[in-house]
């Protein structure tokens, strides 16, 4: 009846929703308090239905007044198994407190040969939903650590920003500085440790193997940003904006 509004809020690697009452002004969370909400829709009896997955839990489909699942992924080849649910890690770095989210094997003890997920974007975050391959990894016996570094959403504006004119060696410093301080703990094992990432995420691996080699066992790059002036001339005209505006210029101007 449009007397109050939906609002999904993406903090802290969660996407939680709220209720927010046009005549009051109030506004009062609905749902889970874990986990991240994919998408969500108000129901004609003002029940909202809305997907959602953890770390822990693959993708279904749930109901606020009932607090129920609805709808679980079809298919002939059993449940989905679950994985591990993440562990919230924050590291003082160079330009603040980082926030990374550790999933730690099963059946093994520290320290763990690990993956650093390092997420695309950039302007994205690494959350506290499922996913398929990370789980993987983990079932393989790997810890997975994935760094919201300086740029990502989800810890404000200044947070997002803060990686222009110095791009690429601003994200690495913080996925430097929560590996190093797990390495430090004694949780990761530095002799075995993976850098991988897809798209941006891939340009940030090429450039953490090429600036920081021996930190690395091995690199996976998908889809990577290899060639960035070749890549500025075949982008369309809006990802040249972007470009520029975090570089500080084209690739002739810097």
């Amino acid at each position: 009846d449009s007397s109050a509004i939906l609002v999904a809020v993406d903090h802290e690697a969660r996407t939680r929703l709220y209720r927010h009452d046009l005549a009051t002004g109030t506004t009062v969370g609905v749902g889970p308090l874990d986990g991240t909400v994919s998408s969500a829709t108000v129901r004609p009896d003002g029940d909202v239905w809305f997907g959602w997955s953890s770390a822990a839990h693959p993708r279904c489909v749930r109901s606020t007044s009932a607090d129920a699942v609805l709808l679980t992924p079809p298919g002939d080849h059993g449940e989905i198994p679950p994985s591990v649910a993440v562990e919230d890690v924050w590291v003082d770095g160079p330009g603040g407190r980082i926030h990374a989210l550790l999933r730690r094997p099963l059946d093994t003890t520290a320290p763990y040969p690990v993956v650093v997920e390092v997420h695309g974007g950039p302007t994205w975050h690494e959350s506290d939903s499922f996913s398929p391959d990370l789980a993987a990894w983990v079932d393989h016996g790997y810890a997975v650590l994935t760094v919201n570094y300086r740029g990502s959403t989800g810890y404000g504006s200044t947070w997002r920003d803060a990686l222009e004119a110095k791009v690429g060696f601003t994200e690495l410093e913080d996925v430097t500085a929560v590996h190093a301080e797990l390495v430090a703990r004694g949780l990761l094992d530095p002799s075995r440790s993976v850098l991988a990432g897809a798209s941006w995420g891939g340009y940030l691996t090429l450039l953490g193997l090429g600036t920081d080699p021996q930190r690395w066992s091995l690199g996976l790059a998908g889809v990577p940003v290899a060639d960035y002036v070749a890549a500025y001339e075949d982008e369309m005209e809006g990802l040249k904006a972007f470009d520029r505006s975090l570089f500080g210029g084209s690739p002739q101007e810097v």
